[in-house]
């Protein structure tokens, strides 16, 4: 099988693009940061380079073109609420409609358990986020794409 994964640098994919590398599957991983390639090409993980919010869905549509399925891991990691909205929010449902554009049918969402740490007096920019990645799941669940 051959999946597309986007934040291939992150903690999750990571481990992920190495047990489908191991598998047997053809892991290409979507990164913005040149810099981070050597490191997926020693996983055995061929990179891709794309920015999230500054790739149009066209282009994006164009690099998915063939795989068979599209992990979502990519997350603004603590940058603030812009940036939350832009990556784990507007950077779904870009990728979302990139991979409907590209004929792709399978798309995996890392998301939160939104509930979490609820008995507890959580920031601003983490309650932003919880709901950030909230419609985001709402987003992915009424695309006709499966889950």
């Amino acid at each position: 099988m051959r999946i597309a994964i986007l934040g291939a640098h992150g903690k999750i994919w990571f481990r992920l693009g190495k047990i489908l590398t191991k598998t047997g599957d053809d892991a290409v991983g979507f990164i913005r940061n040149p810099e981070q390639s050597c490191e997926l090409n020693e996983a055995g993980i061929r990179p891709i380079i794309a920015d999230l919010i500054s790739t149009s869905i066209e282009k994006y549509a164009g690099m998915l073109k063939g795989f068979d399925a599209v992990v979502f891991c990519s997350g603004a990691g603590g940058s603030g609420t812009e940036m939350t909205d832009a990556i784990d929010g507007q950077g779904v449902v870009k990728i979302v409609a990139a991979a409907k554009l590209a004929n792709i049918q399978r798309f995996i969402l890392v998301s939160a358990f939104t509930d979490a740490f609820r008995d507890e007096k959580m920031l601003a920019d983490f309650e932003h986020y919880m709901k950030v990645k909230r419609q985001a799941d709402v987003d992915l669940v009424g695309s006709s794409l499966s889950r």
